[in-house]
């Protein structure tokens, strides 16, 4: 350890027993000293000398009384008084007293210094009393208003402290991280003392803790060493960096401690349980760019960080460098930011600093996306259930209120097994459209609370199924109606009872009782679109038993408002052309981010789903096949019109200029007349937005 000049001056052991007692009497009156002040006779000078005498020795032993501050009495213990009769001189002196706590949190972060009783040898004491000296400032008595902002002071030990007050009254010492004042203006005879809650450090103690002349690692080698590094050197053999980080440098290496190595694990997902399984080139590469993320080719103590923007090893990826009211705060591509945990271990290469996250770049946050990885998005490890997980995802945030609704939250905490397809937010406004609700709150009703839960329900797999279990074939939900799956080269798609499609977006979630798998589109058992239409008119419960094996465009009817279903309920002729399913899904596969009903998603689009409805039905006719002639032009319910071409068959031209033909025709239904297409009609009012 290095050896430190003798300075000692006794106006340190003056200045904290001052302190001390300041502290220890508060507004209770005035203190013993006071009174025996105030009995002393002016007149004899001697007897005042034998009284400052008796009184100075008095406060030393009252400094084991106060306890938030004994640790700091036992190292003015520890610390040889000399001269003790200059405690009873006045002067004009300003003291930063640390706390118990203060002293714990700087012990726990030194290697080897378990409590003061460590300071042992000679070199200890010095490097303790440079400690001490750190929070005296001398010829002046600073109360807490005259602190100025962003100024420097000279302190007893000759470097200086920085001082804000911005956000209280703080101190910044040298390793840039800042104290803060938690009891203020603590008057004494002999000048003003504050408590602070952390420890003052100057740059020679932080140079006797870390000597970098002592130092005969690489920033590698000293990796190695560090019980809380070991998954960082494991990463770095993986990835072949060692080397690297053995070269002349110089580096600066901001190292995610194990714990944090460990969410990547959890980020990635089942299958990373160690750098072991980083197995191919591509995840390898994907390694290297991560941990090169970490490394800046500077060598920056604490002392020389700045609050801007720092390259890294990992090319064209930089970060930025967060001064906080703590510390410093790396701010990456995720919403979290690192905090430095562990400064300053000095290498011959460089210095490692110790970080609470591993960093993850934009460019590399662009890529793991791109995998359906959200770096923000990252379960907790400790999750014990299905329950747990909905709850901490913030994707899942409408599907967690959904299930707190219906009572089946509680029910996927249970021991299972279930597999959960859940459905992202954004595929709220489907069910809403259908119940013709904006919000989950709107849903009051016990027969819209049941048609959530049916839903729900229909959403829940009563055993546990693995993405590599999801082969083609139909399976039982927690509804006891069946779902279709179709897995073609590894895409899934989810096939529900009304005829729509979801996909899987995102698989494998574990959890201690099931699976969550993320899918694009909420799903729809058939008896929920027939329970909705048994709610409307019985024009519309009637046309709904007409529909049993092309519910995509009695979904769609529920969806498109009031509008639509008050033209056939309408007391007149009508006839209505009903897309059929496979209608329906091959205009989802023409139109760009419409891949089901769900995509109809916002005001708006309902509006355009409304139209297109509306341009199916013609009113005040009612037309059979043989009614029907060619180039005759129908006004439909939405004002275009549609034309009529026989050629053989009927077929209908509506303003893509494509035909639709019809396949089933002549179902008497009420006063009109339906007639099956296998096309979806588009108007011209649409198709610019389409």
């Amino acid at each position: 350890m290095k050896a430190f000049p003798k300075q000692f001056n006794s106006l340190i052991i003056f200045t904290l027993t001052c302190l001390i007692v300041a502290c220890s009497k508060g507004d209770d009156g005035p203190s013993k000293v006071e009174n025996e002040q105030e009995n002393t006779d002016s007149d004899a000078s001697d007897g005042a000398e034998e009284d400052n005498s008796s009184t100075a020795v008095h406060l030393l032993d009252l400094a084991t009384s106060i306890d938030d501050l004994s640790i700091l009495a036992l190292a003015l213990d520890k610390i040889d008084p000399a001269n003790k009769e200059q405690l009873s001189k006045e002067g004009d002196i300003t003291v930063f007293a640390p706390t118990n706590t203060a002293f714990e949190n700087l012990l726990a972060e030194l290697e080897d210094y378990n409590s003061l009783n460590d300071f042992s040898s000679e070199e200890d004491l010095l490097l303790l009393e440079e400690i001490v000296k750190y929070h005296v400032i001398a010829n002046e008595a600073l109360l807490a208003a005259q602190v100025t902002n962003d100024k420097s002071y000279t302190t007893l030990q000759s470097e200086t402290v920085t001082t804000y007050t911005t956000d209280g009254v703080q101190l910044q010492d040298k390793t840039n991280t800042r104290s803060n004042v938690i009891v203020a203006d603590n008057q004494a005879s002999n000048g003003i003392a504050h408590l602070v809650d952390k420890v003052l450090l100057p740059q020679a103690v932080l140079d006797a803790l870390n000597p970098q002349h002592n130092s005969d690692k690489t920033v590698a080698e000293l990796i190695a060493t560090k019980e809380n590094l070991s998954l960082l050197k494991d990463a770095l053999q993986v990835a072949g960096l060692e080397s690297t980080l053995n070269e002349e440098g110089p580096f600066t290496v901001f190292a995610p401690s194990d714990d944090a190595v460990q969410v990547l694990f959890d980020l990635l997902g089942e299958g990373y349980a160690s750098f072991s399984d980083f197995d191919n080139s591509i995840e390898i590469l994907l390694l290297q760019d991560i941990l090169k993320y970490h490394v800046v080719n500077q060598n920056l103590l604490a002392a020389d960080l700045e609050a801007t923007t720092y390259a890294t090893l990992q090319a064209n990826q930089n970060f930025e460098l967060v001064a906080t009211g703590n510390g410093w705060e790396i701010n990456d591509a995720s919403n979290t930011n690192a905090a430095l945990t562990e400064i300053d271990k000095l290498a011959t290469n460089g210095v490692v600093h110790v970080i609470n996250k591993i960093l993850i770049s934009p460019e590399t946050a662009e890529l793991l996306a791109s995998i359906g990885i959200d770096v923000n998005d990252i379960p907790d490890p400790n999750a014990t259930s299905i329950k747990a997980l909905v709850e901490q995802t913030t994707e899942l945030s409408f599907l967690q209120q959904a299930l707190e609704l219906t009572g089946l939250l509680d029910t996927l905490g249970e021991d299972g097994p279930y597999t959960v397809l859940a459905p992202a937010n954004e595929t709220i406004m489907f069910l809403s459209a259908l119940l013709g609700n904006a919000t989950l709150d709107d849903y009051t009703s016990s027969f819209e609370i049941d048609i959530l839960r049916q839903v729900l329900q229909y959403h829940i797999i009563p055993e546990n199924i693995t993405e590599d279990m999801l082969k083609s074939g139909n399976i039982t939900t927690l509804l006891g109606e069946p779902i279709t799956i179709k897995n073609t080269n590894g895409t899934i798609n989810f096939t529900d009872g009304v005829g729509l499609t979801s996909t899987l977006r995102y698989g494998n979630i574990p959890a201690s009782n099931g699976t969550i798998h993320i899918v694009n589109n909420l799903l729809l058992p058939a008896t929920v679109v027939d329970h909705l239409a048994e709610q409307t008119t019985s024009t519309f419960n009637a046309l709904s038993a007409e529909l049993k094996e092309n519910r995509i465009v009695m979904t769609a009817l529920l969806m498109a408002g009031d509008e639509i279903k008050n033209g056939l309920t309408a007391q007149s002729k009508f006839t209505l052309f009903l897309p059929t399913n496979a209608a329906f899904l091959n205009l989802f596969k023409s139109l760009d981010g419409i891949e089901s009903l769900a995509d109809f998603d916002t005001e708006a689009e309902l509006v355009i789903l409304s139209k297109i409805l509306a341009y199916h039905l013609v009113l005040y006719q009612n037309k059979n096949a043989n009614d029907f002639i060619d180039g005759e032009d129908l006004v439909s319910f939405q004002g275009e019109a549609i034309r009529v071409h026989l050629n053989g068959e009927i077929n209908l031209i509506d303003k893509t200029n494509k035909a639709a033909k019809v396949t089933k025709t002549d179902i008497a239904f009420g006063n009109g007349t339906l007639h099956f297409i296998d096309k979806v009609l588009i108007p011209q009012a649409v198709l610019k937005h389409l």
